[in-house]
């Protein structure tokens, strides 16, 4: 889950992953969770291409590991 300033915050020097994710299209908001704070976003993949092409690039690029070999 994300609050509002993951998505306001932006700097040109330093990109954060989460908004660049939500403005490419590879995650999206699936529910949006009212606190007394800021409403919390529950963000999932939008269609199952993209959540199989970011599992394989995620596994590939933190464990050095192909997806085909776990």
């Amino acid at each position: 889950m994300a609050g509002e300033l993951a998505f306001s915050a932006y700097e040109v020097d330093r990109v954060s992953a989460l908004p660049l994710l939500f403005q490419t299209g590879y995650l999206t908001i699936r529910d949006v969770i009212p606190t007394a704070r800021q409403p919390l976003y529950r963000l999932d993949y939008p269609n199952l291409e993209v959540r199989e092409a970011f599992s394989q690039y995620l596994v590939e690029s933190y464990t050095n590991v192909e997806k085909g070999i776990v």
